[in-house]
């Protein structure tokens, strides 16, 4: 893709060549700074993230200013037998702990500055990865301004939901995401006439493991032991789809036991204007604590009949939503992200 003032080149697949891949496009290009995004199956599996580093050290033959930003960074406090099993990964504790230390530290060292999305995330780089504070800055993920919203009542009737509060949990499904929380709080809603729904599907890393299988087959099964006509799973949802179910939902939900990136289902929120409602583990990401549950069953639920029941703690959830939209528009962000590049060039 080309036009007057920006080029987009796709030159990279999956797996193990990625850094030959790129690093061969880089060489026909006068550049002035090199950015790269990373998270840790971004570029392929396993051995495709062990390899970055070294990505990073052959970039720096090229004596050019590089720029990671990094979408997730694992909490090593988190790392535990529990955690390797509810995520599916394979390994020991300590050997996944040692890995990510590691894989890390050199990501940083090799890198002439690091972005990070949430202040959360930074103090996670310098206490438990002991990274220099200097090196990292933070600029929140930005989003777009949705200028044209489907109308919430023809969005539900598109989506085949008439006269339903649309309570919505949107991404992959992964561990630490926990869905089985949101599913089983449904046990306790008093609030009336509600739909769950599940929408974004199996993780593509996933896919194929026995074991989440049957994950994914058990999280089914328990929502119809709960109800067999209040919930609603939906697989991957295509791009241009994706604004109906967010104009549709009245409430998003986000039950995760365990932050180690920005949320990008939660940009999205915030991008439409939707209101929602957020596990505690984001705090202080999302400092509301209103909006903020402990992940527990009954308190979660307790949270969801508020909502619904209470007019004002629902407009203090959507002006929140509203001031966080604000702050983080891609106009915003280009303007930090640009005046580090330009910081960086000029050191």
């Amino acid at each position: 893709y080309n036009d007057e003032e920006v080029m987009i080149c796709r030159c990279w697949n999956k797996g193990i060549n990625y850094p030959f891949q790129i690093f061969r496009k880089i060489l026909r290009y006068k550049l002035d700074i090199i950015h790269i995004q990373h998270e840790f199956y971004l570029y392929g599996g396993l051995v495709s993230a062990i390899i970055f580093p070294l990505f990073l050290f052959f970039l720096s033959f090229l004596r050019l200013p590089v720029i990671v930003t990094l979408h997730g960074v694992m909490p090593l406090s988190n790392v535990d037998q529990k955690f390797l099993t509810d995520n599916w990964i394979k390994g020991k504790p300590f050997s996944m702990k040692i890995g990510m230390l590691f894989l890390i530290k050199f990501i940083v060292l090799l890198s002439s500055s690091i972005i990070v999305h949430e202040e959360k995330i930074k103090q996670m780089l310098i206490h438990d990865y002991r990274c220099k504070d200097h090196k990292i800055n933070v600029i929140p993920h930005g989003i777009e301004e949705k200028k044209s919203i489907v109308l919430k009542n023809l969005a539900k009737e598109k989506i085949g939901i008439k006269e339903k509060r649309v309570i919505l949990f949107f991404g992959y499904i992964t561990g630490y995401k926990n869905v089985r929380l949101l599913i089983e709080s449904a046990k306790y809603l008093k609030t009336s006439d509600w739909i769950i729904i599940i929408a974004g599907g199996p993780h593509p890393r996933l896919i194929n493991n026995p074991d989440y299988k049957r994950y994914l087959l058990d999280l089914r099964e328990t929502a119809n032991m709960i109800s067999k006509d209040n919930f609603m799973f939906k697989d991957f949802i295509p791009e241009e789809k994706v604004q109906l179910f967010f104009s549709a939902a009245d409430l998003i939900v986000f039950p995760y036991n365990l932050c180690m990136h920005s949320s990008g289902p939660l940009s999205l929120a915030i991008s439409y204007g939707t209101p929602f409602i957020i596990s505690d583990c984001f705090y202080p990401i999302i400092l509301n604590k209103r909006i903020l549950f402990r992940n527990e069953i009954k308190e979660l639920s307790t949270k969801i009949d508020m909502f619904f029941s209470d007019n004002e703690f629902q407009l203090e959830s959507l002006r929140y939503c509203q001031e966080l939209r604000k702050s983080i528009f891609w106009p915003n962000i280009s303007l930090r992200t640009r005046n580090l590049y330009l910081k960086i060039i000029e050191y």
